[in-house]
């Protein structure tokens, strides 16, 4: 028998308990991405002709329903039309690529080898469909294109121009239409023929420049058409400036910028190793300067993550997984005393010293402080390739550190500053844990670190925890009891140990998708990209700052 309830017992996988974002800092990063530089979009949405394809779906379906003189519908009638497309949709990409990524349902989707007697079955709810909020559902109606409520579909004139463009593909070549008939009714068997016909003009790819729906598609999601309206307009502006932003950084980087990681050095550093100093142009400087004040909370996450993994390895290994906070205290502490980084950074016999004295120490390492965000990186990096407990640590502390400077040694009219308030105490915003910190000068290291574990990591978890547990979700993943923190769930090191997320993978990938950028050894753009580049650059010099 348990010797704790099923809801507090330690549980060794995800799949007896799920839970994420533990000290509940990933949500200021988040809404900074979502709301001030890629509103719509994120790291989900990969392939932009799935937003052509859904509004297909929508507009076939009211066509249909024109033709049989019918102006209402049941609950699930647009929902099975949907199965049945996205059915052929996937049979058709997987056809054409079984490896393909990014396919939503690939792993229990219906291939052509299903078949039976030359016929694949299609009218069958058998993998996950890609409307749902989670994958392009919520983009899709954030992007104007349309959306579903489960009772009612809607399509807007942006969606109806795409699905009309979709299905130019069909209507345009002889014979087409004809082949198209079967797939767009209710048999619950499709041929394999039928399916092979129409494979190119349905199937999940690249977008190219000479396709009805490109200009579409590049309006929709880089507003480089539209005029601005007013604040309604705004977060579709601030995309199509960070999509620009996007671009300029890849003609930067030409081919040495390969993955995300390589954007925020730039945010960080200000530079990418062995390049001149990236200047945004003008136009784009507004998302250069957020992207910048979202990198430094970045610093401050990872390093009370970088203890909240080492407190959570520490409570494994005891006996019930538990140990008071005087115990994860002084484990904290042995490893602090043997970081050789932490020696480096501060100097040695460090405890002893007054939080002040250590934070003047790192500051003389670092140089002055337009070489902060370098100097954090490197941290950072030396956090993420560790080998011992010791300087994972010590490089947290170190990030600890280092992190109010972004706010207290910052100009008041820095851009963008404010953001730095977001979250209040409750996120251990960035201003507030600055104040902490400075209030804190006189004590010594060890205090400090005590400070933090108790504060900033085992109570803050405890805070999070309970927030939701108020609406119904358990997600401890240590818990308070007479004799100390028990721990509840492990985690994943790198579940934590990574930037918030920043949409820059589903980003690139929209950009991919519609021919801007190529991958030869990195990123570059193709001429496609270098004139939509400058289209953006004419679009939004009216309102640069």
């Amino acid at each position: 028998m348990s010797e704790f309830p099923g809801w507090t017992e330690y549980q060794p996988t995800d799949e007896d308990h799920q839970g994420v974002y533990p000290l509940g800092l990933e949500a200021v990063g988040s809404y900074i991405v979502g709301h001030y530089l890629l509103p719509g979009i994120t790291d989900a949405t990969r392939h932009i002709r799935y937003y052509s394809f859904f509004s297909w779906v929508f507009w076939t379906f009211f066509q249909e329903l024109r033709r049989q003189g019918r102006t209402t519908y049941k609950r699930d009638e647009f929902f099975n039309w949907l199965v049945r497309l996205e059915n052929v949709l996937r049979a058709a990409t997987l056809d054409t690529d079984r490896k393909f990524i990014g396919l939503i349902g690939r792993s229990k989707a219906l291939t052509l080898e299903d078949a039976k007697n030359g016929k694949l079955r299609i009218d069958q709810e058998v993998a996950a469909s890609g409307f749902v909020p989670a994958a392009y559902s919520a983009s899709f109606a954030a992007l104007h294109c349309g959306q579903y409520n489960g009772k009612r579909a809607h399509l807007t004139p942006r969606g109806e121009a795409l699905g009309l463009a979709f299905n130019a593909q069909f209507a345009g070549q002889n014979g087409k239409a004809d082949v198209l008939r079967p797939v767009l009714s209710k048999s619950s068997h499709i041929s394999v023929k039928t399916i092979k016909d129409i494979e190119d003009e349905i199937r999940i790819r690249p977008v190219s420049p000479d396709e009805n729906e490109h200009p579409l598609l590049m309006d929709m999601l880089l507003s480089i058409a539209s005029e601005p309206d007013g604040n309604e307009n705004e977060l579709h502006l601030a995309r199509s400036r960070t999509l620009g932003l996007i671009l300029e950084m890849i003609d930067y980087g030409n081919g040495t910028i390969a993955e995300p990681d390589d954007f925020h050095r730039i945010f960080a550093c200000g530079r990418l190793k062995g390049h001149p100093k990236f200047s945004p142009s003008s136009e784009f400087a507004r998302e250069c300067e957020i992207w910048k004040r979202y990198q430094e909370r970045q610093f401050q996450k990872l390093g009370l993550y970088g203890l909240w993994h080492e407190i959570l390895d520490f409570l494994s290994t005891r006996p019930r997984q538990t140990a008071p906070t005087s115990e994860i205290v002084t484990h904290m502490l042995t490893h602090y005393e043997r970081s050789s980084f932490l020696k480096s950074w501060v100097g040695e016999s460090s405890l002893s010293k007054s939080v002040a004295k250590a934070d003047r120490n790192i500051l003389d390492h670092v140089g002055d402080h337009s070489k902060l965000g370098a100097a954090a990186w490197s941290v950072n990096e030396h956090l993420h390739s560790a080998a011992s407990v010791a300087d994972r640590v010590g490089s947290s502390v170190v990030l600890l550190l280092m992190a109010p400077h972004f706010w207290s040694d910052s100009p008041n009219d820095l851009p963008h500053r404010q953001l730095h308030n977001l979250g209040g105490r409750t996120r251990l915003c960035l201003s507030i844990f600055a104040d902490d910190v400075h209030s804190r000068q006189n004590d010594t290291m060890a205090q400090f670190l005590f400070w933090v574990i108790e504060s900033c990591v085992l109570a803050q978890s405890s805070r999070i925890a309970l927030d939701k547990l108020a609406r119904g979700d358990f997600r401890f993943f240590v818990m308070r009891d007479e004799s100390g923190y028990r721990l509840i769930k492990a985690q994943d090191r790198k579940q934590s140990l990574s930037f918030d997320a920043s949409r820059l993978f589903g980003a690139i990938s929209l950009l991919r998708s519609l021919c801007l950028i190529r991958e030869d050894e990195g990123l570059r753009l193709t001429s496609s990209g270098r004139n939509t580049l400058k289209k953006l650059r004419i679009r939004h010099e009216a309102t640069a700052t």
